[in-house]
């Protein structure tokens, strides 16, 4: 709701901008919605020229802030830098696209393909990339785990090792078996329990949600949308990961491969064979999924 880019950007500039070029990743907005629009501000100050990368897939905008920009006799160039702006605003586009956060699945599996040992909290991935999943979750709005997680790993889903956002914790309960104990409703970090029923806490961090189905995941996904919610990081356990897999309902995976061999205990859920982005950090192995 505050002032878009291209407003911080003018209002930054002291000297005179009538011979200047903008250069934007997201085509300036044409309407007037919580701001007024940015391609009238374009014109007010008479800039010379304006590189976009990527179109506005709002409804609302999608090209109309660049013929906007045409007919007022700006130079307006499309595809700046194309590639790099797709990756920067794939996350807008879900968003405004399906109403839902831009969902990643993460987990760490050993390398003959298991999660963890049943009924046991299993160490698997490396320090250091502990320490980068730190920093996956400074960089989302919620991370998000099954009960059964809950229960057996008891996690803060913070990200102490890395500085920046707090992620609001999001925890699916269908069947309410969870203890008001649990570490992820002590800390007073913003939580949202999604479950069949009500329920009442009694911490003021915790918000109680109910589903009205208990399989529904896009109903789910809409109301963090509706609870600011724009990036979704979900970290287990199987069952959870496995109904996300299921419905088509992510849009980048993250797995961390170690070379620790369990022998036995929860397998890893299978995504078939796809491209993938891959990097070494330490002993593991991350690769990288995108729709």
């Amino acid at each position: 709701g505050g002032p878009h880019a291209e407003v911080n950007a003018i209002r930054s500039a002291s000297q005179d901008l009538s011979s200047a070029e903008i250069y934007v990743s997201l085509e300036p907005c044409s309407h007037h919605g919580k701001t007024p629009p940015c391609a009238d501000l374009i014109i007010d100050e008479k800039l010379s020229g304006c590189k976009i990368s990527q179109i506005d897939p709002n409804r609302k905008v999608s090209g109309q802030g660049i013929q906007k920009l045409k007919e007022a006799g700006i130079e307006t160039m499309v595809g700046l830098e194309d590639e790099a702006g797709a990756d920067l605003l794939r996350p807008f586009k879900i968003q405004q696209r399906y109403h839902r956060p831009y969902i990643i699945l993460k987990w760490a599996q050993s390398c003959d393909g298991y999660l963890g040992l049943e009924g046991h909290r299993t160490k698997i991935s490396h320090p250091l990339t502990d320490r980068l999943v730190h920093k996956w979750r400074s960089e989302v709005d919620a991370i998000m785990v099954g009960s059964n997680t809950v229960q057996i790993d008891n996690p803060h889903l913070g990200n102490r090792l890395f500085w920046g956002n707090k992620p609001i914790r999001v925890v699916l309960d269908r069947k309410m078996k969870l203890s008001d104990n649990a570490t992820i409703f002590q800390e007073g970090i913003q939580t949202l329990y999604f479950s069949t029923a009500s329920r009442s806490f009694s911490g003021e961090s915790t918000k109680s949600i109910v589903l009205e189905s208990q399989e529904n995941l896009k109903e789910l996904t809409q109301a963090l949308f509706k609870h600011s919610v724009g990036t979704l990081m979900v970290e287990g356990g199987a069952i959870l990961l496995h109904h996300f897999l299921s419905e088509n309902l992510w849009d980048e995976i993250r797995i961390i491969n170690s070379p620790k061999i369990l022998g036995r205990g929860i397998k890893a859920p299978l995504i078939g064979h796809r491209e993938c982005k891959n990097f070494q950090l330490a002993e593991d192995r991350i690769n990288l999924w995108y729709q």
